[in-house]
């Protein structure tokens, strides 16, 4: 019952399919065989015809001829066979030799020759008077198909008497007859020749109409396919039982982040090297692995693997579905680190509330000390050092209270280069000091709807960390670009870089590598580009820089700057 249901489910999927109409449509090749056949069939009937009425007009006029012959000899030594009778017998003699003559009468004298097989007698039967007075003149003719005789009769006048006589002379027509017999059969056998060729024709027009039917359900299922594989934004590879690459999907070169548009025959562990531990799995899978092109960028990659099955329950290979999962990837680790930051923002709302009072009062006793008339040189040091110090902590109370209690972005039209117009000028006297060549991107008139505010201070954090990160002499290159829905900022330096464990943990509080942050400005960062609807994306790695890519929505709705 189950298979059954499988069976009924891909049969409704299979009616679901598109395909081309499926009408009878004849091509020139089978129009022109059927027509050539049947002019050929009627040509032959009508040249069968034809022949058989040749045939039957030769054969009576050479046995009109024959027999009109004998009739004229027999007539002219009949007229001298009282006088010579020996002429007369000896010609009688020579007819009778002649298989074809079956009788020779004369009436009223009787029979001459006489072949034995009493035909004459049945035409003599059929005379009658009126028959008797047609024989004058040119004769009378008489055809028995069914005795196969042919008989030639002749009212003369004999001799100087002037009594009449009938002569009949009775041929045989069998030659003849076998002749008509085997043109018949021959006709029969070409008849059933050319019905056979147009009943193969019609089977071979049936089979050719089948045959284009077929190909166009296989047209209609290999464009249904094609344009499945082109469609879907997931990588499909087959692969053979040597791991070799045998056809692919458009989507698996930009997956994969490959270059060569020609793959095939190429080992698929020499593709993905960090799948191959799995290829030799028989049964069907989904693993997660870790992929990169060249170690430039890295990859998440969700793979499913299932057997390629022959119909003849042969193992041919294997078919791969790859996903691109590193966005997923990345919006579970940006959610993640959300959930965390606002943990960690409420805990920071309570010490803060707890420390800035207190500092108040320290702030102002040592003040006060620093201030005495009686305060030594020393005792006005220590004063100045505790009122910085205390500063200082004032600053990361600040940061954490707008870390707890951001404030809501007031959205507006910002043009992008104006924005970074003003860092540049803020900022000029640091890449000065730290001799640092910086790469500022072309005027390229890109619009955002934010808080240029809260987007400026986002790029100062960024920048001032580059700044601390490169070392003399290095470059920070900054750059712009936009498509259809976000709009990306791209700031790169030649740093120190950072490691796996420093990229993942940069946008939590207090974390920082500087001796002099405070480890809330990236952190604080981070919350306003999410209040914006955008992300961010790191690469980086241990003394080979840093890139970090802002994407922030052209248009953030109102509820997610709220949030």
């Amino acid at each position: 019952m189950k298979e059954a249901r499988i069976m009924k489910k891909k049969n409704k999927f299979k009616h679901k399919i598109p395909q081309s109409p499926s009408s009878f449509q004849l091509s020139t090749g089978p129009f022109l065989f059927l027509f050539s056949i049947v002019i050929i069939f009627i040509l032959f009937a009508i040249s069968t015809r034809d022949n058989i009425h040749r045939a039957q007009n030769f054969m009576k006029s050479s046995l009109l001829n024959q027999g009109g012959i004998i009739i004229s000899s027999i007539e002219a030594m009949n007229a001298d066979a009282l006088d010579r009778p020996e002429y007369f017998n000896n010609f009688i003699s020579e007819i009778s030799q002649n298989d074809e003559i079956l009788f020779i009468a004369m009436e009223p004298k009787g029979l001459i020759i006489d072949k034995g097989r009493g035909l004459y007698n049945k035409f003599r039967v059929h005379l009658t008077k009126e028959k008797i007075e047609s024989m004058r003149g040119t004769g009378l003719t008489s055809h028995k198909k069914e005795q196969g005789l042919f008989v030639i009769s002749k009212l003369i006048q004999q001799g100087s008497s002037g009594a009449e006589q009938i002569i009949s002379v009775g041929i045989s027509t069998g030659t003849f007859d076998q002749a008509q017999e085997e043109d018949r059969h021959h006709a029969f056998i070409m008849t059933a020749i050319l019905f056979l060729l147009a009943l193969s024709g019609m089977y071979f027009l049936f089979l050719y109409q089948k045959m284009r039917s077929f190909s166009a359900t296989i047209a209609d299922m290999k464009l249904y396919t094609d344009s499945i594989l082109k469609s879907v934004p997931v990588s499909i590879v087959t692969i053979d039982n040597q791991n070799r690459l045998i056809s692919y999907n458009q989507c698996t070169t930009d997956i994969l982040g490959l270059k060569s548009e020609n793959l095939e025959g190429i080992e698929i562990d020499k593709i993905i090297p960090a799948y191959s531990s799995h290829l030799n799995s028989t049964n069907q899978l989904t693993n997660e692995i870790e992929a990169g092109d060249g170690g430039k960028e890295k990859r998440s990659l969700r793979i499913s693997c299932s057997p390629l099955i022959s119909q003849g329950q042969v193992n041919m290979g294997k078919v791969l579905v790859i996903e691109n999962i590193s966005k997923f990837k990345n919006m579970e680790a940006q959610l993640e680190l959300s959930r965390r930051m606002a943990a960690l923002g409420k805990m920071a709302s309570g010490i803060a509330h707890e420390i800035r009072n207190p500092l108040g009062t320290l702030r102002g006793f040592a003040y006060f000390f620093g201030k005495s008339n009686n305060a030594s040189e020393e005792t006005k040091e220590y004063s100045q050092l505790m009122v910085a110090e205390i500063d200082r902590l004032n600053r990361i109370v600040s940061g954490l209270l707008q870390f707890s209690r951001p404030r809501e972005p007031q959205l507006q039209t910002t043009c992008l280069s104006e924005l970074l117009k003003k860092i540049k000028l803020l900022l000029e006297m640091d890449f000065s000091t730290a001799k640092i060549k910086v790469s500022w991107p072309m005027d390229q008139g890109i619009i955002i709807n934010a808080d240029p505010d809260l987007i400026l201070q986002v790029l100062m954090n960024i920048l001032r960390n580059s700044i601390i990160a490169t070392a003399t002499g290095g470059t920070i290159d900054i750059e712009c670009s936009e498509d259809n829905d976000s709009v990306i900022i791209s700031i790169a330096d030649t740093g120190c870089g950072m490691s796996e464990k420093e990229r993942e943990q940069m946008f939590d509080p207090f974390f920082t590598t500087s001796k002099t942050g405070t480890g809330l400005g990236l952190a604080v960062s981070h919350q306003i580009i999410a209040q914006h609807r955008g992300f961010f994306e790191v690469s980086t790695a241990q003394n080979r820089g840093t890139n970090i890519r802002i994407i922030l929505p052209k248009k953030p709705n109102n509820e997610g700057a709220a949030q």
